[in-house]
């Protein structure tokens, strides 16, 4: 008869049901998140993220209260990591901020750029008028820290004296944010049965291009900060603002994805204007 006691480590082993336990709410999100981009939020039922991790409806109700609870969990986890990850690295970077904004905006893309990341943003966008819920904690835990991430690297170029103070910071912030948001909404919208312009990478490093010229000191004797602008008075040259129907812009969250096209200082079109003229 065989008395010997089993080894510690073999007590300590998790069993098969144990380890499938603790796997769970991550097979529970990956679900999730291909059906909510596959069908988007209204479309998307929970008996159908439950037949796709494999388990039961009462099984999914266990991690999480509902649709909204199911979504907000799915955002944690695929797009906050991605935004921290942006966080530290800017936190300790020691190099240039020229060279750090370039790296960084060609990491967003590379990261958002992709379907399922993409596609939550496409389904903010599309469904914001029906769920607006959804699209305020998405300002509130998506685009607000995105902007701010972008907005301390333009600070510390400014601190380091490699970047010219600009206007308002906030607004020179949306100028870097901005025209990723479009063109990632064209790529998952328009580009899906259309031939792109530009290659994307080359969008991207021409975008960092153009930024980078307007923030460079060197910038600033060109194109001096008007103080004085104002809306009602816009500066010689500039292009008034577009008139669209009211439909069109029914349900559009107005949240801080996209600036403000009046607000822009004059010195901001000025730069424009010489860099194009070049």
């Amino acid at each position: 008869m065989n008395t010997t006691a089993p080894s510690p480590a073999r007590c300590k082993r998790p069993r098969a049901w144990e380890r499938r336990k603790e796997q769970r709410p991550g097979e529970l999100l990956n679900a999730a998140l291909e059906v909510f981009v596959a069908r988007g939020y209204a479309a998307a039922r929970l008996d159908d993220v439950a037949a796709r991790a494999g388990v039961s409806k009462g099984t999914l109700y266990l991690y999480y209260a509902g649709k909204e609870d199911l979504f907000k969990a799915v955002v944690r986890a695929t797009i906050l990591p991605v935004i921290e990850q942006f966080r530290r690295r800017i936190e300790q970077a020691t190099g240039s901020s020229e060279q750090l904004l370039a790296d960084v905006l060609e990491g967003w893309w590379s990261c958002f750029s992709k379907p399922q990341m993409g596609g939550i943003m496409k389904l903010i966008l599309g469904e914001a008028s029906n769920f607006p819920e959804i699209v305020r904690f998405f300002n509130d835990e998506v685009a607000m820290p995105t902007h701010e991430v972008i907005r301390r690297l333009v600070q510390r170029g400014i601190e380091r004296g490699e970047f010219r103070q600009p206007c308002d910071l906030d607004t020179a912030t949306h100028l870097v944010i901005s025209p990723l948001m479009l063109k990632l909404i064209w790529n998952h919208s328009v580009g899906q049965c259309c031939k792109p312009i530009i290659d994307p990478a080359d969008f991207i490093r021409h975008h960092a291009d153009l930024v980078l010229t307007l923030l460079r000191p060197d910038t600033a004797a060109a194109a001096p900060c008007a103080s004085t602008h104002t809306p009602d008075a816009p500066a010689q040259d500039a292009l008034p603002p577009p008139c669209l129907p009211e439909a069109c812009c029914a349900g559009f969250p107005t949240a801080s994805l996209l600036p403000d096209v009046s607000s822009f200082p004059a010195c901001w079109h000025t730069s424009s204007r010489d860099i194009i003229r070049r």
